[in-house]
C-alpha cells in the first residue's frame, strides 16, 4: 500500500529524493520482515537477507533490525516461493485423504 501511494515508478524524474525515501523504506521494511518471519521461514529470510545484501546469516543478527547503508549493492530479485500449480495441491490434498466440500 505504502509503495502504491508513493509511486516511486511515477516520481523518479521529478523527485530522485523522494523516489530514493520511499524505496529506502520499502526495502527497510523488508528488511526488519525478514528477521521477524525468520523463526517460521528460516530459508526465505535468509535468501532475503542475501537479495538485500547483506553477508553472513540472518539468526548471527538476533533480533535486531539491521538498516540498510547508503549505497549497499542488492543482489538480482529472485522469486522467494515457486507458484503452487493446481495439480501439486490435487495430488498432495489426495494423499492426505483430503475431501474438499
Amino acid at each position: 500500500r505504502y509503495l502504491e501511494e508513493k509511486s516511486p515508478w511515477k516520481t523518479i524524474r521529478q523527485d530522485r529524493e523522494r523516489t530514493g525515501t520511499a524505496i529506502f523504506v520499502a526495502l527497510s521494511v523488508i528488511s526488519c520482515l525478514k528477521t521477524v518471519l525468520y523463526p517460521f521461514l528460516p530459508f526465505s529470510s535468509q535468501k532475503l537477507h542475501h537479495m538485500l545484501g547483506f553477508e553472513g546469516l540472518v539468526k548471527e543478527e538476533g533480533w535486531r533490525w539491521r538498516a540498510l547503508s547508503a549505497g549497499q549493492r542488492l543482489a538480482s530479485p529472485e522469486p522467494l516461493f515457486a507458484k503452487l500449480e493446481e495439480r501439486i495441491v490435487s495430488a498432495e490434498s489426495e494423499r492426505l485423504g483430503y475431501v474438499p466440500s
